[in-house]
C-alpha cells in the first residue's frame, strides 16, 4: 500500500487507481492516519532546501513564516478590538446612567 501511496504523491495513479486508494482510505482509519502522515512528510520535504532550488525553498519557507506572523497579529488586533469595544459600552453606559439621574 506505501507504494500507492508514493504513487498517488507523485502523481503517477491512473483515476481508477485513485478511486481504489480512496475506497480503502475511508474503509481503514490506521490506513488513513498513514496516508495522512506521509502526505505531511511529503509536504515537509516539498518545502525543504535543495541544491537545485534554494530561492523557491527559501521564498516558500518565508511565505509561511509570514502568513504565521500576519495570522498571530490578526488574532492580537481582533482580541484589543474586543477589549476596546467593551470599555466603550461601559463608558457609553456610564455616561448615559449619569444623564438620566
Amino acid at each position: 500500500m506505501r507504494e500507492q501511496f508514493n504513487a498517488y504523491f507523485a502523481g503517477t495513479l491512473s483515476p481508477e487507481e485513485k478511486l481504489d486508494l480512496f475506497t480503502a482510505l475511508e474503509n481503514d482509519p490506521v490506513l488513513l492516519q498513514e496516508f495522512v502522515r506521509l502526505h505531511h512528510m511529503w509536504a515537509i520535504i516539498g518545502m525543504a532546501p535543495l541544491e537545485t532550488d534554494d530561492a523557491w525553498s527559501t521564498r516558500k519557507i518565508e511565505e509561511i513564516y509570514r502568513q504565521s506572523q500576519r495570522t498571530k497579529t490578526r488574532r492580537f488586533i481582533f482580541s484589543l478590538l474586543r477589549y476596546a469595544a467593551v470599555v466603550a459600552l461601559l463608558i457609553t453606559t456610564w455616561f448615559v446612567a449619569g444623564y438620566y439621574q
